[in-house]
């Protein structure tokens, strides 16, 4: 299913209880994601309800409007949820715990910080 009205929708069925819901703006930002989980009493439980904010194409903000554990696990912030350097990379992710990422002179991450420790440090060849 596709609508062209502010953007366009997609939505995809695995199970009866795993399902899932998109809709875009015409730059291709995700505006909203509805996903299913598991079931309860018959009841399909629902796992996300997502609402996206950029500024520009910059995601600032993720919202999730369900109390599921077993979604987007939202850890509230003062201001954007992530933020980005004068080149547009990703800096900080405070939805996961991502304190700093470094980049390289290719604008590649190089490490990545999460809670002020190394997470991940990329191998150079």
């Amino acid at each position: 299913m596709m609508s062209f009205h502010a953007g366009w929708t997609m939505g995809f069925m695995r199970h009866p209880a795993h399902r899932e819901s998109m809709n875009y703006d015409l730059n291709g930002n995700i505006r909203t994601l509805n996903r299913t989980g598991a079931m309860a009493d018959g009841q399909v439980l629902d796992m996300d309800e997502l609402d996206y904010t950029y500024n520009g194409n910059q995601l600032t903000m993720v919202r999730d409007y369900t109390n599921n554990p077993d979604g987007f696990k939202e850890i509230p912030s003062e201001g954007a949820a992530y933020t980005y350097d004068g080149s547009g990379n990703l800096i900080t992710d405070t939805n996961k715990r991502i304190t700093k990422i470094t980049y390289n002179h290719l604008n590649l991450s190089v490490e990545v910080f999460r809670r002020n420790q190394y997470f991940v440090k990329r191998v150079q060849i």
